[in-house]
């Protein structure tokens, strides 16, 4: 199960789990047990089938991206317009980025590990 660090020195993970009827994920009740064991807090950020179905259709980069190099990142909550104009589109090229709704969707051509586009940012 993927989580992000919110920031440097607190002790707050966020976990994305997909939620579906009748189905538990035991990877995501561990992987928060284990957080929480090391002092996390960890707030559960989930989406369901349906929603990840519709922001990989609602992807601007579909069909102009190799989709290897594409991503999607679920926010807790939609951002403002104002924290939205705050983002530089050009901190990390060729890398590019649309913020719609409480999703980000990223095309990064050379990779995640070499982005400038961190949780951070």
């Amino acid at each position: 199960m993927p989580f992000d660090r919110t920031g440097s020195t607190d002790k707050t993970a966020k976990l994305y789990r997909m939620v579906m009827p009748g189905h538990t994920c035991p990877y995501g009740i561990k992987s928060k047990w284990l957080l929480e064991r090391h002092g996390y807090e960890v707030p559960v950020v989930t989406r369901r089938g349906k929603e990840l179905v519709a922001a990989v259709q609602r992807n601007p980069f579909v069909g102009s991206a190799d989709p290897a190099h594409l991503s999607v990142a679920f926010l807790a909550k939609r951002p403002t317009a104002a924290d939205v104009a705050k983002l530089d589109a050009d901190r990390s090229p060729p890398d590019r980025f649309t913020v719609l709704g409480s999703e980000i969707h990223l095309y990064m051509p050379d990779g995640v590990a070499g982005s400038k586009l961190t949780n951070q940012y």
